[in-house]
């Protein structure tokens, strides 16, 4: 009775340790899954948001528009916005100025610096050299004159050429 016994523990004992070296390969598939869930985030946004980026643009990332990096802002507020001295920062720590070099159309404007209710801008690297979109994932912040976070997005690897939304 004790061999049976004996037996019985060996095959449970066994069953055990081929059950828990399974567990990394389940908690690793646990954790890709939610990373791919959440390759785009972004805060609840009133005004002016990030609407769109190109992080990994086909050809060099410090290209000028329609090359490069670029992002999209959109103002869904109900009145003009100025965007003198905002800037663009990832979490790296780059710096981007929202300026007449960046802004896609600047000399276009209606009124400088202004974007307007309902409207469109895109603010490029334009070989400035500070808008480093990390292709591996990136999260954005838009930041006003006085340095408030206005915006933030959070993003998940790029592929070539492909904006993220």
């Amino acid at each position: 009775m004790r061999e049976r016994g004996s037996a019985s523990a060996a095959a449970l004992a066994l069953a055990m340790l081929l059950l828990m070296s399974l567990y990394p390969a389940v908690e690793s598939g646990l954790t890709e899954n939610r990373t791919e869930n959440a390759t785009s985030r972004s805060t609840a946004c009133s005004g002016v948001c990030i609407n769109e980026l190109m992080p990994n643009a086909d050809g060099s990332d410090q290209g000028i528009f329609p090359n490069g990096e670029w992002v999209e802002l959109y103002n869904s507020g109900s009145t003009g916005v100025n965007l003198e001295n905002w800037t663009l920062e990832d979490i790296g720590g780059w710096v981007h100025p929202i300026d007449s070099s960046t802004w896609v159309g600047f000399s276009n404007l209606d009124e400088s610096y202004v974007i307007a209710s309902g409207s469109y801008a895109v603010v490029a690297e334009n070989e400035v050299g500070t808008l480093r979109l990390n292709n591996a994932g990136e999260t954005l912040y838009l930041k006003d004159a006085s340095g408030t976070i206005i915006h933030t997005v959070t993003t998940g690897e790029a592929s070539n050429g492909v904006s993220k939304i």
